[in-house]
Formats: structure tokens, sequence, C-alpha cells
């Protein structure tokens, strides 16, 4: 019977690095004061921030997906609409 090898990954060792350069003084310094503020390091700050930013959608990609939204659907909602709706809400 075939055995399996799977590798085992210590720590960082199956991680993709990223560096960063010309990272201006006074920005380092408050990353690292807002990592200190989080009781973070700065790598562990600056990764969840990472990990934050690449799970949401990109903007351009947001508002392609919701024009193909409203060109793919029956709604016609005027602007008109939405503020009478509004308006009327408010009376």
């Amino acid at each position: 019977m075939p055995v399996a090898v799977v590798p085992r990954c210590l720590h960082n060792a199956c991680m993709t690095n990223i560096t960063i350069r010309d990272v201006p003084d006074d920005v380092h310094t408050e990353l690292v004061a807002r990592a200190a503020a989080a009781g973070q390091s700065l790598q562990a700050f600056l990764t969840d921030w990472i990990r934050s930013l690449a799970a949401k959608p990109d903007p351009a990609q947001l508002m392609r997906v919701a024009r193909e939204r409203v060109a793919e659907s029956d709604a016609h909602v005027t602007t008109e609409d939405i503020l009478r709706w509004r308006d009327e809400g408010r009376a």
C-alpha cells in the first residue's frame, strides 16, 4: 500500500514573505505605535491588516459585479423613485 508523504510546515516555513522598501520613518513610527496599542508585534499587526484587506472585494471588482447585476435584473429604479420613497418614509 502506498504511503503519502505530507510535508510539515514549521512556523513561517510555508508562508510567503513580503518586503516593503522605502517606508517613510513617520509611517513606520505610526505603524509601530498602532501595533503596540493593539498589543501586537508590527509583523502580526500588518499580517492581520493585510488579511483583512485581502478579504474585502476590490472596489473596481465590486462596481463591476454591481453593474452586471443591474444589467441582468428586471428592476428599473430611478433616482426619482429612490428620493420619493425616502421622502415618503419621512412623512
